[in-house]
């Protein structure tokens, strides 16, 4: 009995041995697993694919001055960063610290180890998050970047004379790298190609940067083909005419010709073009006789970007019908606390959705062809926008200093007109139907403080403050301005059920308010503050043909 005691205690012992060994090998195989699985994740076909879409490698490009110069040496070149790429962009989204990051001091000495001959990046020597310092003078160098990087001065000693940076197809979800272009000193009179051009990426920052341009068509700065949530800040933006010496302005040839027209209009300071999200912010931009910023019209309009506190001016003594401050194609823009200084148009949003807020615009003034001297509008406002604080002052306008379109609400405006213009004018070309204009002030001289012109149907014009002046800085009322007029657009299309209540209007005209041109079936006009002066109400009209009524006679 107790020796099957002892065997019992001696099998029992001898399994547990067993089973601790056992355990001891499986471990070992799992961990031996788990690093053989690694490896070969490291060197699978599926992880470098993803790392060419990661460096922004693209063959469907639409742009073909950057697709050409991009080939497939370029893109041989890439190989060697691959690795190191995916291995960053398997990290956190968060910013990669500065230990991961390396500068790299380029002169235009050293330019071809970095650049290849078409100016694209050599990418086994530069990496995602690293920033390429530029030291001194480039001439006619070009600098094509197609990975997350830095390109800046340092020490702000580089000047670049026809040497133009593109960030194409650069990927850079939530900022989550370094991915900046700041501190350089860039003159090109290049035409066609944009001084800093950004293709088909995201979150790229744009800072710091005096840029001046005098190519056709070669803006100082363009947002294009697809660009999203940019930032552009705090740049020196100058583009004139003539073209040809870049530098200097002062060193402009002005015997040399350029190849194609040179319009003045064809040199906008910042232009955005299939271009969503961004933000143009505190630059100051002069143009000679153009768009300051421009969201023009590619395959789609620009929507969703913000426009705010930068100053933008023109330098012609009497600008053309192409020269605005800021024009905008595209919707759920903002435009906000810009300063505008002696442009033909201030403003120009004809797409709707759009927010034009707190803006001051100043000297409007042109020369337009068939309408003579003066500008045409502070704020060209299209349907369903809110134009809402902005001042407008010392305008010469043959329009208004704002225009109403349908669906929007206009308010806490100050408008001061220097010339036979309107303050506010509701329709028109853009319908001014079922918009509200109120809490407005307009000081104005001989013209119309307020009118509703075209069609509109619908609007309210209720608690504004209308002052007609003999001159600015007059006494008030001292001025044969009327009020607030309607003007039909023929005898049967006038406008319809507008009411006009709670407005003060100071004029010596006999008449403060003439509405005879509304429709007589429904109006309202009541409760407004006129003094002894008087109200021409709507006027029932004899509807025999007339020309522009579309009778057939």
């Amino acid at each position: 009995m107790r020796s099957k005691r002892i065997i019992g205690f001696s099998m029992m012992f001898i399994l547990i041995f067993l089973l601790m060994g056992l355990n001891t090998v499986c471990a070992s195989n799992i961990d031996d697993l788990d690093y053989n699985l690694s490896d070969s994740l490291e060197s699978s076909p599926v992880s470098n694919a993803i790392d060419l879409d990661n460096v922004g490698v693209s063959d469907d490009s639409e742009s073909n001055s950057i697709s050409d110069s991009i080939d497939e040496d370029s893109i041989s070149n890439m190989d060697g960063s691959i690795e190191e790429i995916s291995n960053e962009n398997s990290q956190s989204e968060s910013k990669i610290g500065d230990s991961e990051k390396s500068i790299h001091t380029v002169t235009e000495e050293n330019y071809s180890s970095y650049f290849d001959s078409d100016g694209n990046l050599i990418n086994s020597l530069v990496k995602a998050n690293d920033t390429i310092n530029l030291s001194g003078n480039f001439s006619n160098k070009k600098f094509v970047i197609n990975i997350p990087l830095t390109i800046t001065s340092t020490e702000s000693d580089a000047i670049l004379k026809n040497s133009p940076i593109f960030y194409y197809n650069v990927s850079n979800e939530n900022f989550a790298y370094d991915a900046i272009v700041s501190n350089l000193k860039i003159e090109s009179d290049i035409p066609d190609i944009s001084a800093v051009w950004v293709i088909g990426s995201k979150n790229i920052r744009i800072l710091n940067n005096d840029i001046f341009t005098t190519g056709h068509n070669g803006y100082p700065i363009s947002l294009d083909g697809f660009t999203y949530n940019c930032i552009v800040e705090n740049n020196i933006i100058k583009t004139v005419v003539p073209v040809n010496t870049a530098i200097d302005s002062s060193e402009v040839n002005y015997d040399e010709e350029n190849s194609g027209d040179n319009s003045s209009w064809q040199h906008s300071g910042i232009s955005l073009r299939d271009a969503h999200g961004n933000s143009i912010v505190n630059n100051d931009i002069t143009v000679e006789n153009s768009y300051g910023v421009y969201l023009c019209y590619g395959t789609s309009t620009s929507s969703n970007n913000i426009i705010a506190n930068n100053t933008i001016r023109a330098t012609s003594e009497t600008p053309s019908f192409w020269s605005y401050g800021v024009y905008i194609t595209g919707n759920y823009n903002h435009i906000e606390n810009n300063t505008i200084i002696r442009m033909y148009r201030g403003i120009h949003s004809s797409y709707a959705h759009n927010y034009i807020i707190g803006n001051r615009i100043y000297d409007i003034n042109g020369l337009d062809e068939n309408n003579g001297i003066g500008g045409d509008y502070g704020i060209y406002g299209g349907n369903d926008t809110l134009i809402a604080n902005n001042s407008i002052y010392n305008a010469d306008v043959i329009g208004a200093g704002i225009l109403v379109g349908s669906n929007s609400d206009v308010y806490g405006n100050y408008i001061q007109i220097n010339s036979s213009g309107e303050g506010i004018r509701i329709g028109d070309v853009e319908g001014g139907h079922n918009s509200r204009v109120h809490n407005n002030t307009i000081d104005f001289l001989s013209g119309a403080g307020i009118t509703v012109k075209g069609t509109p149907q619908d609007t309210e014009v209720y608690d504004n403050i209308v002052n007609s002046l003999s001159n600015i800085g007059a006494n008030q009322g001292s001025g044969l301005g009327i009020g607030i007029l309607s003007i039909y657009q023929s005898r049967s299309s006038r406008p319809y059920n507008i009411s006009i209540y709670n407005n003060t209007i100071y004029t010596s005209n006999d008449y403060a308010i003439n509405i005879a041109q509304s429709s007589t079936e429904s109006w309202l006009c009541e409760n407004n503050s006129i003094g002894t002066k008087l109200i021409i109400y709507p006027i029932a009209m004899d509807y025999s043909p007339e020309w522009g009524d579309g009778t057939v006679y």
